[in-house]
């Protein structure tokens, strides 16, 4: 059963066709794992009108909510011609789609990430946080600025503390891997070679970088099997098997696009 594009807020045809086309442009600039795997999943992408939030993952009920607004601030470009807006967007989607496989495979949840995060937040870093701070002004809109985790977590209301302090380590080491691939992400932008990021990633990210890499196998090794998150086989080279249904994915994905304008 392949994603589905639904929105839960008034809109007119335009923006509901705009919106369903950038995301469907988008979703081929993921990962080839993780493009299969939501489409393997079923993922529901919900638009909605939303003041305080770009997006959200919920993978109890299969959903990824985005922003109608901010996917109606651009028209779907190749990443090298992208504006500002589209790379907002597509910081967003790539956020939300790591948190919602990441639930998916329990990823972040395993004792060895968080002990991980935690060495990792123990000190600060200043390679971190400039590399960090240049993913995050590359990433923001005409309109709208990517924010720190102190910024965002001052722009919190009480309720939003009340639960973020509940989640506690859980939500940083969930939300640590999605900045650290993010970032890597950005410097691959920036024409680096591959030496260059994996030492700049190293210094910036000395605990966690090489088991997000893991992650991102993990991730292979499921999309491979189908989609499911344990097994007892792995195939031992699962890149060729994924790379070759992506094309036959993404063009049913433009015709879900279609389908909707």
């Amino acid at each position: 059963m392949p994603i589905a594009i639904t929105y839960s807020c008034k809109s007119t045809r335009t923006q509901r066709t705009r919106a369903a086309k950038n995301l469907c442009g988008l979703l081929a600039d993921l990962p080839p794992a993780q493009q299969l795997l939501l489409d393997q999943l079923a993922t529901i992408f919900t638009f909605e009108a939303n003041d305080r939030e770009s997006g959200g993952a919920h993978y109890r009920t299969r959903t990824i909510h985005l922003n109608l607004k901010e996917f109606n601030q651009f028209q779907y470009r190749k990443r090298r011609s992208s504006n500002a807006n589209q790379r907002w967007a597509l910081a967003t989607l790539k956020e939300e789609a790591i948190h919602f496989l990441d639930d998916h495979i329990g990823y972040t949840g395993q004792r060895v990430w968080k002990k991980a995060v935690r060495r990792e937040l123990a000190m600060r870093n200043e390679e971190r946080d400039t590399l960090c701070a240049a993913q995050r002004e590359h990433d923001s809109s005409d309109t709208w600025e990517k924010l720190s985790p102190e910024e965002y977590a001052a722009d919190l209301t009480l309720l939003e503390r009340a639960v973020h302090f509940i989640a506690g380590a859980s939500e940083s080491a969930w939300e640590l891997l999605a900045d650290l691939l993010l970032a890597r992400d950005y410097l691959r932008v920036q024409s680096n070679s591959e030496s260059v990021i994996e030492r700049t990633m190293l210094a910036a990210f000395p605990h966690t970088y090489s088991l997000a890499l893991h992650f991102e196998v993990a991730l292979l090794r499921c999309a491979a099997r189908g989609g499911l998150a344990n097994s007892g086989q792995d195939n031992a080279d699962p890149t060729e098997a994924v790379q070759t249904k992506l094309p036959e994915l993404q063009a049913q994905w433009r015709l879900i696009a279609q389908a909707i304008g």
